[in-house]
């Protein structure tokens, strides 16, 4: 006898896909006042070593982690890549509805990346929502004081070997990061950053200068890049020039334009190209 419609489909169930040799954990940030879900890929001989690794962070785990991961994987291969544990920060959730997982994270990532309140919003809908803005200081302090400290206790992670990669959002927080606390890392990838922010059309220039104001040095070795289609392209030539007239000490700036890719195109060669400008490039 042919099964039922309801017998195939109880029959048909299969286990989740899921990354080797990734954990993910719960942490609570009080400085936030949020919880955030932290997944943690480790390098593949981890539990048969006692050696302790260089980390990479990274915001924006649903949108950014496996593909940081996969590429990751696939030059460590050969290599091309030192042993490093990725440490990715997302928020947690309970739906499986793709739209309103989207809605969710496009509204905790634009309150805690965005560097100072703003009254109006990308959308009607985000502003219908009451989504709020301007958290990156508090999201630096969670990375910092709560975050790193959480990694270094319980995995053999470096407290001095620390890689930043931000793209769109998140390259608005590493910028942010950069000029206001660049001790925090030691690697920063800047990919496609939104170059202003509310009403304010200079936000890179703005807050260069106001670092560069009191400070000769930025310790810190920096890839900035932008497809050539990005709607914020036109900002991205000044925020470079900027950075290289200074001559900071300390900085190593390389910087980078996707021909022909536009700020959704751009993700992945941003990543490729900014893991070999960081990590192998001389």
């Amino acid at each position: 006898m042919a099964q039922s419609s309801k017998e195939s489909k109880q029959a048909a169930v299969y286990p989740l896909a899921t990354i080797a040799n990734t954990e993910v954990r719960r942490l609570h940030s009080f400085i936030v006042g949020d919880d955030y879900e932290i997944s943690i890929a480790l390098p593949k001989d981890y539990q048969n070593s006692t050696a302790r690794y260089g980390v990479i962070y990274v915001p924006d785990e649903w949108l950014y982690f496996r593909t940081i991961y996969d590429t990751y994987r696939v030059l460590g291969l050969g290599g091309e890549l030192p042993p490093l544990i990725i440490v990715g920060i997302g928020f947690p959730n309970t739906s499986t509805n793709y739209d309103t997982i989207r809605s969710k994270v496009r509204d905790l990532r634009t309150r805690d990346m965005s560097p100072y309140q703003v009254d109006s919003l990308d959308t009607p809908s985000m502003r219908a929502r009451g989504v709020k803005t301007g958290g990156a200081d508090k999201f630096l302090a969670f990375v910092k004081q709560e975050l790193m400290p959480f990694i270094e206790k319980n995995y053999r992670a470096s407290s001095e070997d620390k890689t930043y990669i931000g793209y769109s959002y998140g390259a608005i927080f590493g910028f942010y990061t950069l000029v206001h606390s660049p001790e925090t890392f030691s690697r920063y990838l800047i990919g496609s950053p939104a170059f202003k922010w509310g009403k304010d059309k200079n936000l890179f220039i703005r807050y260069e200068k106001e670092y560069a104001a009191t400070h000769k040095e930025l310790p810190a070795k920096v890839f900035f890049s932008i497809g050539s289609l990005d709607e914020e392209f036109e900002g991205f030539i000044p925020a470079e020039k900027a950075l290289r007239s200074r001559n900071y000490k300390g900085l190593t700036l390389k910087t980078w334009i996707f021909e022909g890719e536009t700020h959704l195109s751009a993700p992945a060669g941003t990543i490729s190209r900014g893991l070999h400008e960081l990590y192998i490039a001389k």
